[in-house]
C-alpha cells in the first residue's frame, strides 16, 4: 500500500493544474484501469491459489498446504500407476504433508509460493490504488 500511496501523491501533485472537468475525466480513467487490474490480478491469484495449494487431510476442508509447480518423476509415475486422482490422496500415500519434498522439489514449492505472493501483492496494490483514486476527487472539492 506504500506504493499505492506514492502513486496517489504523484498523481495528486501533477493534477493540481488541471481544470475540474479534465481532472475528473482523468481520475475516472485511472479508477477504471486500476479496478480492471485488480479484478484480473484477483482472478489470477485465485486460479494459482487453487492450482498450487491443496486441502489436507484428504476429504476435508482443513488446512491448505503449498504444493510445487512441478512434480518429481517418481511421484508422477506413482500417481499414474496407482490411478490416484487427487493431490491430498497422493500426499497421504507419501506419508503426509511433512513429506511433500518427496513429491515436489523444494525449489518448486518455493516457486509456487513466490507466484502466489506476487499476485497477492499485485492484487492488494491495485485495490489500494483504486481506493486512493476514488477518494481523491472528494478531497479536491
Amino acid at each position: 500500500s506504500f506504493i499505492a500511496l506514492l502513486i496517489f501523491l504523484i498523481i495528486y501533485r501533477l493534477s493540481a493544474t488541471y481544470s475540474i472537468e479534465k481532472f475528473r475525466r482523468n481520475w475516472t480513467v485511472a479508477t477504471v484501469i486500476t479496478i480492471v487490474f485488480f479484478v484480473v490480478s484477483t482472478f489470477f491469484y485465485y486460479m494459482y491459489y487453487q492450482k498450487y495449494t491443496f486441502n489436507y487431510p484428504p476429504e476435508s476442508k482443513g488446512t491448505r498446504y503449498m504444493q510445487g509447480t512441478k512434480m518429481k518423476p517418481q511421484a508422477a509415475t506413482y500417481m499414474d500407476t496407482a490411478k490416484i486422482i487427487s493431490i491430498p490422496k497422493l500426499v497421504d500415500d507419501y506419508g503426509g504433508v511433512n513429506n511433500r519434498n518427496e513429491i515436489w522439489e523444494e525449489d518448486s514449492i518455493h516457486e509456487a509460493g513466490t507466484i502466489l505472493l506476487i499476485f497477492y501483492i499485485l492484487m492488494i496494490e491495485c485495490f489500494m490504488t483504486s481506493i486512493f483514486i476514488l477518494a481523491e476527487p472528494s478531497i479536491k472539492e
